[in-house]
């Protein structure tokens, strides 16, 4: 007598397949934000330590020269804001000792003397932000240890401030020499 009885299958179903991948996609989106924030504070802590060697080579440089490391010619001028990004890379190449070109930078840094040492030039030979962003600095170039700083619309006693925009919506770190 044959009797019908179901046969037992080893496996999984197609709704426990659907269970499963649906569990590892809300968790996998749980996730994300987490890893998103992480990066963003990654970004900012780089930023920051990139804010705070440069203005370290701005004082190291002043220090050697008793000039700040812009054209000679435009020393005693009113305060000078690098708010191009050639401008930024200018200052950069004599920090790094870097010449691209004119021999502007040497002229400005005779002894060629590295200041700066940065690892993360792109092939351009540029140095921007974890965002992609220049650099901003700007310097007290008539020397009365005042530089204006238009983010929060006040002065301050120093000689450079140097700050990333991060992402384009708050100043991310601003270092004052």
């Amino acid at each position: 007598m044959k009797t019908n009885l179901p046969l037992k299958r080893s496996g999984f179903t197609l709704i426990e397949m659907l269970v499963v991948i649906a569990i590892i996609a809300i968790l996998a989106g749980l996730l994300f934000p987490a890893i998103n924030r992480a990066l963003e504070t990654a970004k900012r802590n780089q930023a920051a330590a990139d804010v705070r060697s440069i203005a370290g080579a701005i004082t190291m440089f002043y220090n050697d020269y008793g000039y700040l490391p812009i054209e000679l010619s435009r020393q005693g001028d009113n305060d000078i804001s690098a708010e191009s990004e050639a401008e930024v890379q200018r200052i950069i190449q004599v920090l790094t000792a870097v010449d691209r070109g004119a021999n502007e930078a040497h002229a400005i840094n005779p002894r060629r003397k590295v200041y700066l040492s940065m690892p993360k030039f792109s092939e351009e030979g540029t140095f921007n932000d974890p965002w992609g962003n220049f650099y901003r600095i700007r310097m007290d170039t008539n020397f009365d240890n005042i530089v204006f700083f238009e983010e929060t619309n006040t002065n301050h006693r120093t000689r450079a401030i140097v700050f990333s925009t991060g992402d384009g919506k708050r100043t991310i770190a601003n270092v004052e020499l």
